[in-house]
């Protein structure tokens, strides 16, 4: 009843996005901005191992593998998107039993970990579109949206025409580092926070297992991983993000946020908590190494002749004696729960609960038990 097609072609807007915001009517809340950024996430500030003694010939190898994340919201900074995670493998060692469908992230993959045109489209289809039409339901207005993107080869032309309801348009060439929103402090605040909290789960197990800065970092995983960048992303402000819209809407300039204040919040946290470990010479120039990093880009041809990875690991399902270890310890906790209550009826309704919630596992090991036979 609120949807109102828009069927205009889709082109480069190379006079400006106010014109087409203001042609279209646009609200904030039907504005939106993605962008694709790398994470570095088996790298650590580098001077931190130097500073910690910990440098090693085999270094390096730890700080190579990467993500890319796609990153985005609208100007009213009231809907951020479910970020999209890009890895390299399709079902990684890290995420074994772990259902995609449940992770925090739009789960994606290619050799490459690259955002690439059929990523984009896929994303643009089956999750953008359906996802600002709720939204837009959910708010009681028109489902008519515009989506400014740059440049970037991954961004496929005729998006447009997929969707009548969704605009698609494009930043000037040369221009996206000046005005593209989130380049304008969403998507560093973000890295900052994210590290922030990775900086201080290494602290906390350096201190409580005894085991060195390189350790850590060579034994984090992909689930933690994504749990921090989850955490983090929900850390971003929707005064941030609407904030950085102030180059498109003028009016967003209005609203009272200082991007490089967060920033450097989130930075001088880490550094305290780096320091008081005994690592008194790291610096902000440090952090900031980490939050720009980026990767060699692919240019279009690059793209358009990638082909998925087919090198794929496959998803293993837990084994026998891993789904009986499971009901063992779970008989074991019952029974201790029991045990040591002494409210007899608090205790047997958590053990009751518990029971039950595990149950899937009781029956997959009667199963493989029965085919086993």
């Amino acid at each position: 009843m609120f949807e109102e097609d828009v069927n205009i072609e889709e082109k480069k807007d190379t006079d400006g996005d106010g014109r087409v915001i203001q042609e279209g009517r646009y609200r904030d809340e039907q504005i939106f901005n993605v962008d694709e950024s790398a994470l570095f996430w088996k790298k650590c500030p580098s001077r931190t191992f130097v500073v910690a003694g910990e440098a090693s010939s085999n270094g390096h190898k730890i700080t190579k593998d990467r993500l890319t994340l796609l990153l985005g919201g609208n100007a009213a900074g009231d809907f951020k998107l479910k970020p999209m995670h890009v890895y390299r493998s399709e079902n990684p060692r890290d995420l074994k039993h772990v259902r995609k469908e449940d992770l925090p992230v739009i789960w994606r993959f290619n050799g490459k970990a690259w955002v690439t045109k059929v990523l984009f489209q896929d994303w643009f289809l089956n999750y953008f579109c359906p996802a600002t039409k709720e939204y837009c339901r959910k708010k009681r207005i028109a489902f008519k949206i515009l989506l400014i993107l740059d440049n970037a080869p991954g961004h496929p032309d005729g998006l447009s025409a997929l969707n009548q309801s969704v605009r698609v348009t494009f930043l000037p060439p040369n221009t996206t580092s000046m005005i593209q929103p989130m380049d304008q402090g969403v998507i560093s605040t973000f890295k900052a926070y994210y590290l922030r909290r990775t900086l201080a789960q290494a602290i906390q197990e350096t201190q409580e297992k005894g085991i060195t800065l390189i350790q850590f970092w060579k034994n984090l995983n992909l689930k933690t991983v994504i749990v921090n960048i989850s955490d983090a992303w929900n850390e971003v402000s929707s005064r941030n993000m609407r904030g950085v819209w102030k180059h498109i809407l003028p009016h967003c300039a209005n609203v009272t946020v200082d991007l490089d204040d967060q920033y450097s919040r989130a930075n001088d946290d880490m550094l305290d908590a780096v320091r008081r470990t005994g690592l008194s010479d790291i610096e902000a120039i440090d952090i900031d190494e980490f939050v720009n990093l980026r990767p060699e880009p692919l240019d279009n041809e690059s793209l358009d002749t990638f082909a998925v990875d087919q090198d794929r690991e496959h998803l293993e399902e837990p084994t026998l004696d891993e789904v009986l270890t499971i009901v063992r310890m779970t008989d074991e906790l019952s029974a201790h729960i029991q045990r040591v209550d002494c409210k007899l009826q608090r205790g047997q309704l958590a053990s009751h609960n518990l029971k039950e919630s595990v149950r899937v596992y009781q029956e997959l090991s009667n199963r493989m038990s029965q085919q086993n036979q």
